[in-house]
Order: C-alpha cells, then structure tokens, then sequence
C-alpha cells in the first residue's frame, strides 16, 4: 500500500498498515474508475466490448462495445457512455440496456466538442476541446446533457450555487457559510467541499466556519484536482508524486507516496473502496 510520508508529529496517519497493493482483476489497469465500479477494456480481458467489475460484490458483468467510440468509454454510475460523433450511446449498469442519447448539436459540434465529465443525471460537454485557436474563435464554452432525455442546457454560474452532474437540478444552492472563491468552483463530497485558495486546495463542512488545509501550492509544482469518496478526500502533487487528504469526517490528516511498484506517480484513480494504480489496486483505509 502507499508509503507513509508524514511530517514527524504532524499525527498524520501511516497508510502503509493494514493495506497491500495485489493485481487487479484482469492483470491490467482498468479503463475508467468510478464509484464502486471499474471498466476493463475488451483487449485487457480477452473478450469482445467490456468487463465491468463491482468492488463491492466482487462480481463482473459483461458490457456491450455500443458504437466504438474513439475517446472513452465514459463511466459515471448507472450510466457508461459511448460518446461516438454520430450517435451517441448510453449503456445502463442496472437494466443493462443500450440506448441512443439523442442531443443534438452539443455532442458533436463539427468535431470539436467532447465529454468533460459524467454523472448520474448530466453530462458535461466542453465545446472547445478540439478547437484550433489558430483557424476559428475557440469560445463556444460548455453545453450540459440531461441523461437520458438528451436535453441540451447552457448555465451562468452565480457566486450562491455550484455544479452537480449527480443532481437533476444540476445546479446546487452553496450551503452556508461557505462562500465562493476566486480560484474556481467548489467540488464536493457529501457535506464537505474542496476550495481553493492562494495557499492551495482546503476542506470546509457544510455548517462549520473550519477551513483545513489539504494540500499547499508550491511554485513548481501543480497539484491534481481533488478525488474523494465517503472516507477521504486526497489530491496529488505533480513532481513529487506525494498525495496529500483528509479522512472524513474526523479531517485527519494522512499523506503517503506510492511504491516504486507500482509506479504511477499521480496516476492513482479513487473508487468507493478500492485505489488503482495501474495494474494493481488496494483497499483504501476508511480511517
């Protein structure tokens, strides 16, 4: 599991108890990691269209290979999305069943649009992600698609809400005290939200006036946008590879770095349990 790299009397916890990295389910590093689910592509598992494997179960599903889209699959739980310039496809975890997404304009936008992020009731769709600034005016902006109706929507952000493909309102009222920031939106994780400010990325709970740091800024050296779950919430520095996060609720501190094996640098992808790092994964501590 990841080496600890706390600074001496910091109480930060030591990740390296408890945990081992083993081979994922398939010897190869899953596709996409999403909620308690991780997609195989049908090269690493030996068979036509995709595996899909549950964590939680420990169970798999074999996933149709929809239109073969050349960017993605694109998991966000129930839905798997196959975003194709012709004709999108929406594939659903639980009924399996495989559907035309019907949206128009925004999923194809002459060959320059594509998909940003997914949830469980909107797709993200960033207009510009192909545009040539040199030959056309790139600033077509962001288009949101309602699942599974294909409903195109274009939204201004205002400083009292934020952004939640999860919700069928899409936009979320920002709970008190939290306010907006400067440096971008907020991400949440249930109740607990990532900010940023001059310093770096820092957590804030729903009702609580607290902000606790999760990781700082240093010149040199980006960090990763936040990934979290129900227990934690870590993010990465670029050119170290050292992570940083906060168990939840409590905000305990841990940081760790990964082991030469597997090596990733900042590569790591956070389900609801488990952690992948390539071809190897590892149960994540909740505490």
């Amino acid at each position: 599991m990841p080496c600890p790299h706390g600074r001496a009397g910091d109480r930060r916890a030591d990740l390296a108890h408890g945990a081992r990295f083993a081979r994922t389910r398939y010897g190869v590093a899953p596709q996409a990691v999403s909620g308690r689910y991780a997609l195989y592509s049908a090269a690493g598992v030996g068979r036509s269209g995709y595996a899909l494997f549950d964590d939680r179960t420990q169970t798999s599903q074999a996933v149709p290979a929809g239109c073969g889209s050349e960017l993605g699959p694109f998991l966000g739980p129930p839905w798997l999305l196959f975003d194709c310039a012709t004709q999108p496809q929406l594939y659903n975890l639980k009924n399996r069943r495989l559907r035309n997404l019907n949206c128009g304009g925004a999923c194809v936008n002459t060959g320059v649009a594509a998909v940003q992020a997914i949830g469980s009731d909107w797709i993200e769709y960033n207009e510009d992600a192909f545009c040539n600034s040199n030959y056309s005016t790139c600033n077509a902006g962001y288009t949101f698609v309602e699942i599974p109706s294909g409903i195109n929507r274009r939204v201004t952000l205002d400083a009292s809400h934020y952004i939640d493909l999860n919700a069928r309102s899409l936009l979320r009222p920002l709970c008190a005290p939290l306010v907006p920031t400067s440096y971008g939106e907020w991400t949440f994780y249930g109740s607990h939200g990532v900010g940023e400010n001059s310093q770096g990325l820092f957590v804030q709970r729903c009702g609580s006036n607290l902000q606790t740091e999760l990781i700082d800024n240093v010149p040199g050296s980006p960090v990763t946008a936040p990934q979290g779950n129900q227990h934690a919430i870590f993010s990465c520095k670029d050119n170290t590879g050292q992570y940083e996060g906060l168990f939840l609720p409590s905000l305990r501190p841990f940081s760790f770095t990964l082991p030469r094996k597997p090596k990733a640098g900042c590569s790591a992808a956070l389900g609801d349990d488990e952690i992948y790092v390539g071809a190897w994964r590892a149960r994540f501590p909740s505490h």
